[in-house]
């Protein structure tokens, strides 16, 4: 009778601790290695990788290539993917030809930065040279500055070897004789005299309370979004970021944007991950969302609850700012996010695929009680596929060893119960076991073993 208890209790014991180890709740360090959470909406199954603002697939394609086949470094894969993006002429927002200021002349800010070496080189105002970003390098690389502007970055350009050549076109030509045939509708002034949403300057202040209330600029829009915001990390985890724009478009002459202003164009902190934003600068710059996003990584929030809280916090001030953003962790992880654009699409490609993917957001509100739809990647789906499948087997089996568990508690009870009877039908002697009397299994000597090991007997 010993030995069979003995063993029943190995078996049993044998079994729970099958149980236990299959416990996917109680014993998380069993579960797959990818996890989907509901807050991390896209998880790569690996580095490297480039995502940028906005659904132009050339330049992550370009950045892409140089990290991965060209043996560049992450700032030069910024670099080559915001200089390629300049370059296209479909891009009207980027680059050289488009988005002329007020006297008619198109002028570019850019900037990088070098998680490693928490190097920042930027241009603002940039007159008459085509390789903004580059430039912007020029001034990480060359210079202890971290920003030259106007006519002075110029200067710095021609003395690095970079060519003075016309920003304009026949295009851009066309675009400011229209706007000032339009009554210089929309501009950038306010409280000035005369009436700016009514004709064009010159203008003088107005002394006294503000009459024309401040908000952020109707002419941004998705197709005047002004910013390509790129971070690469490599396989090391070496991370860096880049932006270049033409600025908005009937600038104020003069007038620096967000993409050339750290922790709002884009910030990277090498410990945790980068950040860039695109939308109305004016606005963003006053919260420096992309820092604001990479502190919250630091704090352990998902990149995508990042980028929405550096956006929300935009928004309760300025309810009608268009803004984008996308973020990623040094691991891997990213995600973007949207607020106040009909549209809003950034490109990723990482390890997993290899591929250029476009992937739409669906812009938060902040009178949304429930989450807005998110962007999936195809990383993302593959993830969740193998947790899912992974989950059931690993539950099924947990529950196949629970039930069985259960059965032999049940066989051993009622095996327990008809020893008991068999004792006193035979006297205090089992036929059952073949054990005899001489043996002392008496009536209370059974009956506190069986108790203690079913005690819903007791009754």
């Amino acid at each position: 009778m010993q030995v069979l208890e003995n063993s029943i209790s190995v078996f049993l014991l044998l079994l729970v601790s099958l149980s236990l180890a299959f416990d996917l709740d109680s014993h998380p360090s069993f579960m797959l290695p990818v996890k989907v959470s509901r807050e991390s909406r896209d998880l790569p199954l690996g580095l490297p990788l480039v995502i940028n603002t906005w659904p132009w697939p050339g330049a992550t394609q370009r950045a892409w290539d140089v990290l991965t086949t060209g043996n560049g470094s992450v700032v030069d894969a910024v670099v080559a993917g915001c200089s390629e993006a300049e370059k296209d002429p479909v891009i009207d927002s980027v680059g050289f030809g488009n988005h002329p200021d007020e006297s008619g002349e198109t002028t570019l800010d850019a900037m990088v930065i070098d998680g490693e070496t928490r190097g920042i080189g930027a241009v603002a105002d940039l007159r008459r040279i085509k390789e903004a970003v580059a430039v912007a390098r020029a001034v990480m690389d060359h210079t202890q500055h971290t920003m030259l502007v106007g006519e002075a970055a110029t200067k710095f350009a021609v003395a690095m070897g970079f060519q003075e050549t016309s920003l304009s076109t026949d295009l851009s030509k066309q675009i400011h004789s229209n706007w000032t045939a339009n009554n210089c509708q929309p501009n950038f002034w306010r409280n000035v005299t005369p009436d700016p949403r009514q004709s064009c300057g010159p203008y003088s202040p107005i002394k006294g309370p503000s009459s024309q209330p401040q908000s952020a600029s109707e002419s941004v829009s998705e197709r005047n979004h002004d910013t390509i915001g790129m971070i690469a990390i490599d396989g090391d985890g070496k991370i860096a970021a880049g932006t270049s724009t033409n600025g908005a478009q009937f600038k104020i002459p003069g007038r620096v944007g967000d993409t050339a202003i750290p922790g709002s164009g884009a910030f990277v902190d090498a410990e945790v991950g980068a950040a860039a934003a695109t939308g109305d600068g004016d606005v963003m710059m006053r919260f420096l969302p992309s820092m604001a996003a990479v502190e919250m990584l630091r704090g352990g929030v998902t990149p995508y609850n990042a980028a929405v809280e550096a956006l929300a916090r935009i928004a309760r001030v300025f309810p009608d700012v268009k803004a984008g953003i996308v973020v990623a962790k040094k691991n891997g992880e990213f995600a973007g996010a949207c607020y106040g654009f009909e549209t809003f699409e950034y490109c990723v490609v990482e390890a997993l695929t290899g591929q250029v993917q476009v992937i739409p957001v669906s812009c938060f509100s902040l009178s949304e009680n429930k989450e807005p739809s998110l962007p999936r990647s195809i990383s993302s789906i593959v993830a969740e596929i193998i947790t899912a499948f992974g989950s059931i087997a690993l539950s099924g089996i947990r529950h196949a060893v629970q039930l069985v568990g259960a059965v032999l508690d049940v066989a051993v009870c009622l095996f327990a119960f008809y020893t008991i009877y068999d004792f006193i039908l035979h006297g205090g002697e089992s036929t059952v076991l073949k054990l005899p009397a001489a043996d002392k299994w008496e009536w209370k000597t059974i009956k506190e073993k069986v108790l203690s090991r079913c005690p819903q007997l007791e009754h």
